[in-house]
């Protein structure tokens, strides 16, 4: 029941990956030579006995095994009384074997493709005596035969050794070469058919052991005693059996999916190393999918996709997610509407030039209302700091002012926290100095020396050092009746208050041309502020909610649009290529993704093949504990307890049992 797939492919996980090309043998009539990478384990030569008559003998092939080692653990094995040990006995390898007749062998070989026509007819031909040395043969013994990484075990035998009329030599021969195997392999098949297995007398050792009894008997007095052992019974007891819990099976979906009725679904089967088991199922049709890419010229890649389409039983399909630069190289590749390209681009800039002039016409609007938010705080300029700005009252009707307010409301809200502080360094310097001079005099005791207005004055238009000097001199001379304020004294007073109330002192009225002087000096720094104030409107609006909504939408219609061109070129470019492609393949070749690179293009695409139903054999090995053995030694009745023998993969992950496909196309099970 053993194909290609279930022994090859799954065998050991921990061969080395690579070959001998080397051949292992020198003779020429040694079929061995022929088969690479096929190493002579064990060897049946004939030797002479201490009589003078041929004996056969089962020897190690030294050459062969050298060779092997050396591949599994480089330089292991450097002669026969050098050998590592201990770096090959790190090694392990879990082997698969067959066995059978040498025409049933020669057969799989050449099925499973692992060796050619002409090998198979010199192993399969019959051989005599006198031509023995004449023709090509395959030496009686144990074979190892690496491929891709993965080792089969091949026990050839002597012709005919499973034939009845065989000799005894020849049967004791295939017993301990199949001692030998079956200690090599972990799992082994048999390829005996029915008709081998006819001539095969199941009987036979019952028969002449009971013959063998009746011969020594024949002249020999025997006295029995019998002795009541049990009572017959009547009935009989099962005693109770181990339990053992195999992983679930994969779940068949399906239910139309059943076994064939010939298949069991778990059975248990005879090991000489461990008891086994062996569980049966379905498996769902799966889409076995495969990620490649290839790069080529036009003409190389013309030919790579036609050789899927026509000749590997493929169907072409474009992925949903393929862009539209992607598509147009797919059909420049494969002949199709060359000209949509150009009107795809043609619709596409008209798209992006009526955007644009929607963008103008949002951007004409909003630049109205961000003068119409510009006169608004003209007058607001104009309500707070009345002293400085006169007569600019500027008409706006109530809704418009509702409008705008509701929506620039985040910019309304910043200005409104910028136009009650002016934020110029000069303001701030002369309106301490003001404030500091005034509140010296005011706390001074004797005020007949000269009026506020002439002290602050004087010290507004001088320099910086001369206003230190001056509160120098005051805090020198007038110690006890002037009490000079610290920094911190100094009143914090909002700008529009210091305007209406400071500025505009009323007892400054009588020294009009220098109270003009006063203003004048802040009235220069605050047009200054009132300008930049004036003008951030602008920016600020560019940076409003509104503003950026407004981006936002004209960008994600256009995108919205493109979007729309290309998706229509897209369905009109797949259905020209279902019309020139339209094939009915059972896989699908599916385009992801079609680059153009220096005269090259670079296809990524994606093969999804259909796989059928399929059955596949789990084996599960067991053992048992030291503790169970003893038990057992003590007590013949006792239930062990197996456990499950666990793998290691490649990947260092755990798993149990050994997974075997069956092709029942070409093999049958009973």
């Amino acid at each position: 029941m053993a194909g290609k797939y279930d022994i090859i492919a799954n065998t050991s996980d921990t061969l080395p990956n690579m070959e001998d090309s080397s051949n292992i043998e020198d003779d020429p009539m040694d079929i061995s030579t022929k088969i690479s990478n096929l190493y002579h384990l064990l060897d049946l030569r004939k030797d002479m006995g201490p009589n003078g008559f041929a004996v056969d003998k089962i020897i190690i092939s030294q050459n062969s095994l050298k060779k092997l080692c050396n591949i599994i653990v480089p330089n292991s094995f450097k002669s026969i009384s050098e050998i590592n040990y201990a770096s090959l006995n790190s090694k392990s390898l879990n082997l698969t074997g067959i066995y059978g007749t040498r025409e049933s062998i020669a057969k799989y070989l050449l099925q499973s493709k692992l060796i050619d026509e002409q090998i198979h007819s010199q192993l399969v031909q019959s051989q005599t005596i006198k031509d023995n040395n004449n023709k090509p043969s395959l030496k009686t013994g144990i074979y190892l035969l690496i491929r891709n990484g993965h080792g089969l075990v091949i026990h050839w035998p002597e012709e005919d050794c499973y034939n009845i009329r065989a000799s005894s030599q020849k049967r004791k021969n295939a017993v301990t070469l199949h001692r030998y195997f079956t200690k090599l392999t972990d799992v082994h098949f048999c390829l005996l058919n029915e008709e081998d297995l006819k001539t095969f007398d199941f009987n036979l050792r019952k028969k002449s052991s009971n013959e063998d009894e009746d011969d020594e008997d024949e002249d020999i007095d025997t006295e029995y005693t019998v002795k009541q052992v049990q009572q017959d019974r009547t009935d009989f007891n099962i005693l109770k059996g181990f339990e053992l819990n195999l992983p679930r099976s994969k779940k068949v979906i399906n239910t139309k999916l059943t076994l064939p009725p010939s298949f069991p679904s778990a059975m248990s089967i005879e090991s000489c190393h461990h008891q086994s088991f062996i569980t049966c199922h379905i498996n769902e049709p799966q889409e076995i999918s495969e990620y490649d890419e290839h790069t080529d010229t036009f003409s190389g890649l013309q030919y790579f996709i036609s050789e899927y389409l026509n000749r590997q039983d493929y169907s072409l399909q474009i992925s949903s997610l393929i862009e539209i630069e992607d598509l147009f190289n797919l059909a420049y590749i494969l002949q199709v509407e060359e000209e949509l390209p150009v009107s795809y681009v043609a619709e596409i800039e008209k798209a992006t030039d009526d955007n644009k002039k929607l963008e103008k016409d949002e951007k004409d609007i909003i630049a109205v209302d961000s003068d119409s938010l510009t006169n608004m705080y003209k007058d607001r300029l104009q309500f707070i700091y009345g002293l400085f700005d006169k007569n600019l009252d500027i008409p706006m009707d109530d809704s418009e002012q509702d409008r705008i307010k509701k929506e620039y409301s985040d910019v309304i809200n910043k200005l409104e926290s910028s136009i009650k502080d002016i934020n110029s360094p000069k303001w701030k310097e002369y309106k301490k100095r003001f404030l500091s001079i005034q509140k010296s005099v005011e706390s001074s005791a004797n005020q007949e020396e000269q009026p506020l207005i002439y002290i602050i004055y004087q010290n507004l238009f001088e320099n910086k050092s001369n206003y230190d000097k001056l509160i120098q001199n005051l805090k020198d001379f007038h110690k006890k009746l002037l009490k000079i304020p610290d920094q911190e004294d100094i009143p914090e007073i909002p700008d529009q208050q210091f305007i209406q109330s400071y500025l505009n002192n009323k007892e400054f009225d009588n020294y009009p041309d220098i109270k003009e002087e006063i203003i004048k000096l802040f009235y220069n720094e605050y047009t200054t502020w009132r300008d930049t104030f004036l003008n951030s409107i602008g920016d600020l609006v560019k940076d409003s909610q509104k503003f950026q909504n407004m981006s936002t939408k004209l960008q994600n219609n256009l995108e919205i649009r493109t979007h729309e061109i290309g998706k229509d070129y897209i369905k009109k470019i797949c259905d020209n290529i279902k019309k020139k492609y339209n094939n009915n393949g059972s896989n699908r070749f599916v385009v992801k993704k079609v680059v153009s690179k220096k005269q090259k293009f670079k296809l990524e695409f994606e093969l999804i093949k259909k796989r059928p139903s399929f059955i596949t054999f789990t084996i599960y090995e067991t053992h048992i504990d030291s503790e169970d053995v003893q038990n057992l030694f003590e007590d013949p009745n006792y239930v062990p307890t197996p456990q499950l023998q666990q793998r290691i993969s490649n990947i260092g992950k755990y798993y149990y049992g050994q997974e075997f496909y069956f092709n029942s196309s070409r093999y049958i099970f009973k």
